[in-house]
């Protein structure tokens, strides 16, 4: 059956911007361009891979899955992403998780999770 989410696709128009955006910006290592992650940008998420590929001119307003980075500390980690040129939209909070809404350089929506202590 399933057992986690293995890798994730997030779509780009730009694949230089987004590769960029994402290792420079949002600081996730991009690994090597060889062997399975040869092509285009892959990164490591903890123990998730994201892949970035060329959206094309008819998928452009397809809309896209979200992704949401876990945090251990959300004001810490929205400050350092403020500091880098990133905007966000306002914090929301529930029982279990607080998070906030921002957009990589292609326009697909991110967020920053902080779950509270003991909450999945």
């Amino acid at each position: 059956m399933l057992r986690r989410v293995a890798v994730v696709g997030v779509p780009a128009q730009d694949l230089v911007r987004a590769a960029h955006f994402y290792r420079d910006t949002l600081g996730l290592p991009m690994l090597p361009a060889e062997g399975r992650h040869a092509g285009p940008p892959h990164f490591r998420v903890g123990d998730t891979f994201m892949a970035v590929f060329q959206r094309s001119e008819s998928e452009a307003k397809v809309s896209t899955p979200l992704v949401a980075f876990e945090v251990d500390d959300l004001d810490t980690a929205m400050a350092m992403l403020k500091e880098r040129g990133v905007a966000f939209e306002g914090v929301h909070q529930e029982k279990e998780s607080c998070w906030i809404k921002f957009c990589d350089s292609e326009g697909n929506v991110l967020e920053l999770i902080q779950f509270v202590h003991g909450a999945v």
